[in-house]
């Protein structure tokens, strides 16, 4: 079983500009195989790290978080994302939907006063 981090009826909402993590967590025993790697998916398209994108995996006492960090994110960063793990015993994935508002859309208009 894989848990998502925080969703509204929009999926994951990012703020244009800034980094934004995604972050999802394995609970299965077999997530925590030292052998075990992490993916992360992109409208369908497997991702690897850039100057774009960090993934980190860190083992905690109940399983092992995924993650995965979006730097200065853009509209175009917006889509379908899944996470993912393979393990020995078979792999768990989980989608997610990533919604970027625009700077615009969060503070609305501002007007200068002079």
């Amino acid at each position: 079983m894989i848990k998502n981090d925080y969703l509204d009826e929009r999926g994951t909402v990012a703020i244009e500009g800034r980094n934004k993590t995604l972050e999802c967590i394995c609970f299965k025993t077999d997530c925590k195989e030292e052998t075990a790697s992490i993916y992360w998916k992109y409208n369908g398209s497997n991702l690897n790290p850039s100057q774009k994108l960090e993934f980190s995996k860190e083992v905690l006492p109940s399983g092992v978080k995924m993650a995965m960090t979006i730097l200065n994110v853009s509209p175009t960063d917006q889509g379908k994302y899944s996470c993912g793990i393979n393990t020995s015993k078979g792999f768990a994935e989980s989608p997610r939907k990533l919604h970027v508002i625009s700077k615009g859309e969060l503070f609305g208009t501002m007007h200068v006063i002079k």
